[in-house]
């Protein structure tokens, strides 16, 4: 699998010839991954893992470095782009009852409005059910409704920046 370190702006910084790679996609919480590569392929700038063979990026949200007789290298893990739904808190208290995958979309779209993550315009999936949240995690609270009805959610890069 080839990865891409991408920038902050989600513009490619380069190639990264991993010697690990674990990439944990899961269908009712956010996933994770974690690489290993040689410290000289390494470059700070970089802030988001993405591979043409997958549709999950990954946030850097953790760079540590080891030296061993094999040589020096970087380990570098985090969640994919879905893990940014736990950065907010559903507050105050949200209620809705209807079409869950509309409900989890409305909310979501209202709670990140100012994070740049947009909802697309697609068909609502799942039936009808009562939605209840406050003090929780946006990311656990959405998964847990759609998990009721065995859905899920992502979040993936659109336009020019999407491999």
């Amino acid at each position: 699998m080839e990865l891409i370190g991408l920038n902050a702006s989600f513009q490619a910084v380069r190639v990264l010839p991993c010697t690990n790679i674990q990439w944990n996609r899961k269908y009712y919480e956010a996933g994770q991954y974690s690489i290993q590569l040689f410290a000289s392929y390494w470059d700070a700038s970089i802030l988001y893992i993405q591979t043409v063979e997958r549709p999950e990026v990954g946030m850097v949200q953790k760079v540590e470095t080891e030296h061993s007789v094999k040589g020096d290298f970087v380990n570098v893990s985090g969640y994919f782009l879905e893990g940014m739904l736990d950065w907010k808190i559903t507050y105050p208290y949200h209620s809705s009852t209807g079409n869950v995958s509309a409900a989890c979309k409305t909310l979501v779209a209202s709670m990140l409005a100012d994070t740049g993550v947009t909802v697309p315009a697609c068909a609502d999936l799942g039936a009808a059910a009562s939605f209840e949240s406050q003090g929780e995690n946006l990311g656990a609270a959405t998964y847990t409704a759609l998990k009721a009805q065995e859905l899920s959610q992502r979040i993936r890069l659109e336009g020019e920046n999407a491999v």
